[in-house]
């Protein structure tokens, strides 16, 4: 048995290891917690188009929020929603219209699309030139289907597909002149290959080309400058399936889509679904066609949890970084009680998933450019944007580990000289506060601090 004096002597050097030890450790923590990233201002991506969600004709609490001027300033000036979508009402035009060839506004009711009419008009007056209003057909009129209704699927008659042409023409026509906003875009069918109790149209993808083909023709008859979007299917996951359903339609009318929408779902077509590899596949799959693509809905997202608006967050920069969105779109609004998984507003009133999406809506906005950032790692997310039209930077961070990280970023080619950043920052405690600016550093860097499970925009705009 050792002496007191060895006992004492071996406790220190252990503890002095230890001591050692921990040092070491604490040191490759601050190592992990630190992340050297840069942005480079001279490789330029997609133009964004905007961000926004849809607006429900069919939910009468839903249709009192809409009307309400206070929820109108805050989806336009809070939120920074620039792009509407909406359903085309299948009660548009409830009696048959037989004359193929002659286009007669009188047989619509455009009535059937006042809540859509009466937000388009609010919002348009609110956000100016860069708003955009977007529909989709869930199902021609009853009297156009081999099923004789809107609901259960069926499919747009054969005979019926001159008529349908003319009713789509119609639509935005009468549209505008009812409620004076024109309709930026239009998809001939919400997702296409499912029959759905809800209205709804199976289409194969020849019948899409031909119908696509129609519409188009019409509309250069009538005058219509409304732009085609489509086909809208469901999932970034089907890449083969989605360039299968475009491929007559680009083959055989390669003018006739401006360009390709899809939405972020699981096969169910409920459930939120994005990965990397997926929205990779789905670019390299559009490739050929040389078309921008939306994404124009989704939803799942946890409503009253932190971890539903960070999900959410990394859903919009996952489709924009690799999928390369120029466009990004939640399905609904505002939904009542127990159905805001489906929405970004309970009863109109914000939710923590409202906050989260702000980063990009409010700030990344409609003629911003993509340009590179990275590296972009599982546990940090960044991406950036330039814009012209008033000389801004905006930089999204988004980290995804629970411990706070530290972040040098280097400006690389900028655009415009900058001296400093404005910081908006979002945690499970702060929706979407203002922060402190931070200054760029002599060297061209800009350093911050990143709180656990949290989103940070930086924004900044010349400094002459």
């Amino acid at each position: 048995m050792g002496t007191p004096r060895n006992r004492c002597r071996v406790v220190a050097i252990a503890a002095g290891v230890m001591l050692v030890l921990a040092g070491c450790s604490l040191q490759n923590l601050r190592e992990e917690a630190s992340s050297s990233l840069t942005v480079d201002c001279g490789v330029q991506h997609q133009t964004i188009e905007g961000f926004g969600a849809a607006c429900a004709f069919w939910d009468a609490s839903s249709a009192a929020v809409y009307a309400d001027s206070a929820f109108q300033d805050r989806i336009a000036n809070d939120l920074g929603l620039s792009i509407l979508r909406f359903e085309v009402n299948p009660r548009l035009q409830l009696r048959e219209d037989l004359n193929a060839g002659v286009l007669d506004l009188a047989t619509f009711d455009f009535e059937a699309l006042r809540v859509a009419g009466d937000l388009a008009g609010a919002l348009r007056s609110r956000v100016g030139e860069d708003f955009k209003l977007i529909c989709s057909v869930w199902s021609p009129p009853a009297w156009m289907k081999t099923n004789g209704s809107t609901r259960n699927g069926g499919a747009l008659r054969a005979d019926r597909v001159p008529h349908f042409a003319k009713y789509c023409a119609g639509l935005c026509q009468g549209f505008e002149k009812t409620y004076r906003v024109p309709i930026h875009a239009m998809s001939l069918q919400n997702e296409p290959l499912f029959a759905e109790p809800y209205d709804s149209c199976v289409y194969t993808a020849a019948q899409l080309r031909d119908v696509t083909q129609a519409v188009r023709a019409a509309f250069s008859k009538e005058g219509v400058t409304t732009r085609l979007m489509g086909h809208e299917d469901v999932g970034c996951g089907f890449a083969r399936r989605y360039a299968a359903l475009l491929a007559p339609t680009m083959r055989d009318a390669p003018k006739a889509l401006d360009f390709c929408c899809i939405h972020g779902y699981a096969g169910d077509g409920r459930t939120a679904e994005t990965s990397r590899r997926n929205w990779m596949s789905l670019r390299d799959a559009l490739a050929p066609y040389k078309r921008a693509l939306w994404m124009t809905e989704t939803s799942g997202h946890a409503h009253d949890t932190w971890n539903g608006g960070m999900t959410a967050a990394r859903h919009i920069h996952e489709s924009l970084t690799y999928g390369n969105c120029a466009a990004w779109l939640y399905w609904q609004l505002t939904m009542p009680h127990g159905k805001v998984g489906y929405a970004l507003c309970l009863d109109g009133q914000p939710t923590l998933k409202y906050h989260a999406v702000k980063h990009f809506f409010r700030y990344v906005r409609p003629g911003s450019v993509r340009v590179d950032a990275g590296p972009d790692t599982s546990g940090l997310n960044i991406s950036a944007f330039t814009r012209h039209a008033d000389r801004s930077l905006t930089i999204v961070l988004i980290n995804n580990e629970s411990a706070p990280r530290r972040a040098v970023i280097r400006l690389d080619r900028l655009l415009w000289p900058i001296a400093s950043f404005a910081q908006f920052r979002s945690t499970r405690h702060e929706p979407c506060v203002e922060a402190e600016e931070i200054s760029v550093a002599s060297d061209g860097s800009v350093t911050l601090e990143i709180p656990g499970s949290a989103i940070v925009t930086l924004r900044a705009q010349a400094s002459l």
